[in-house]
C-alpha cells in the first residue's frame, strides 16, 4: 500500500477581495513566501473562518472586528506585514472557533 503525502506544512489561505488586481498582487507576494499557500480566489464571499482585513477606512475596520476578524492590514500600509497578519490569523482560529 502507497503511504498517503503528508499534507504541506505551513498555513493555506484563501483570498477575498472586490478588487482583483489587489487579490492577484497579494497572491503573487503570498507565492514567494515558502510556508504559506495560496489554496483559491473569491471576489465576495462569507465563508465564517477569521480573516485577515485589508481595508482603507477606520469604519471597514470596526464593522470587520465587530464581525470577528482576526487581523487587520491597512491598504496603503508595509506589504512585508501580510505573512504576519496571516500566522496571528492561523493562531486566532482555534480561539474563534471555540468562541462560535
Amino acid at each position: 500500500m502507497t503511504p498517503t503525502p503528508a499534507p504541506p506544512a505551513g498555513l493555506t489561505v484563501f483570498l477575498v477581495d472586490d478588487h482583483a488586481i489587489v487579490r492577484s498582487g497579494v497572491s503573487a507576494y503570498i507565492d514567494m513566501i515558502d510556508d504559506i499557500t495560496v489554496a483559491g480566489e473569491a471576489g465576495t464571499g462569507q465563508l465564517g473562518l477569521p480573516v485577515v482585513v485589508l481595508t482603507t477606512a477606520a469604519s471597514q475596520r470596526d464593522q470587520a472586528q465587530q464581525s470577528g476578524a482576526a487581523a487587520f492590514l491597512e491598504k496603503d500600509g508595509n506589504l512585508h506585514l501580510i505573512p504576519q497578519a496571516l500566522r496571528a490569523a492561523a493562531q486566532a482560529y482555534p480561539k474563534t472557533r471555540r468562541q462560535r
